[in-house]
């Protein structure tokens, strides 16, 4: 379960630096992307499409932390036991019993067989 847990957020954690794009673009690029794309910084769509880049940044940031609380949660509790766990238990319980009972049958034939005295 843990590593399970583990491999969750080391692969949203990739993930979510595979999506981030680079602090800085390099200085030959800027020149020819400005000259392929002559869109000035009025043009109504760009503004738009940098607003919904915006919004879209903020809402993956409130994911990204509530997925961090959330493992932060899952750390401090206890993980359920599995069938290996209620097995063990089980046969605690099952050796506990057995020697119990193989006591009180050990004791009831000796003091069968010497006349209610305990010979030990």
């Amino acid at each position: 379960m843990r590593l399970a847990l583990a491999a969750l957020v080391l692969a949203s954690a990739l993930t979510a630096h595979a999506q981030t794009p680079p602090d800085a673009r390099p200085a030959a690029a800027a020149p020819a992307a400005r000259a392929a794309h002559p869109a000035s910084d009025d043009d109504p769509q760009l503004r738009e499409l940098r607003a919904q880049v915006s919004r879209l940044q903020s809402e993956l940031d409130a994911e990204r932390a509530a997925a961090l609380q959330a493992a932060g949660e899952l750390n401090g509790a206890q993980p359920p036991r599995g069938a290996w766990g209620s097995l063990a238990v089980a046969a605690v319980l099952a050796l506990a019993a057995g020697f119990v009972l193989g006591w009180r049958v050990l004791d009831r034939r000796i003091r069968r067989k010497y006349g209610g005295l305990r010979i030990y």
